[in-house]
């Protein structure tokens, strides 16, 4: 994976012990910001697929388990579709809780 420009292992990024939102679409890591003090949103230009499936964004839990995926196939949806629409907000909700101000 790569993080801006360098490759970087995810193990690096995990570090400070907070969940992981890995995007390569900027909608995405602004959607996270409210919950910046338990999830690090890292841009990134290349994602591992999942279950064989080509992804552009992943959450990550402090213990390394995926709870949120979206496939890149999801990227022929139209352009209203915006990130609480395809299930990260709820994801952040559910794993993270209320954002913090």
């Amino acid at each position: 994976m790569t993080a801006n420009g360098a490759p970087v292992r995810t193990s690096v990024l995990s570090r400070t012990g907070k969940g992981l939102l890995l995007t390569e679409d900027d909608r995405h890591a602004a959607m996270a910001k409210p919950w910046a003090d338990q999830v690090d949103a890292v841009r990134t230009s290349e994602l591992p697929p999942v279950s064989g499936a080509v992804v552009n964004a992943l959450l990550v839990r402090p213990d390394g388990y995926i709870c949120w995926a979206r496939s890149a196939q999801n990227d022929a949806a139209p352009p209203e579709c915006t990130p609480v629409q395809d299930g990260l907000a709820d994801s952040l909700h559910r794993w993270f809780g209320h954002p913090e101000h």
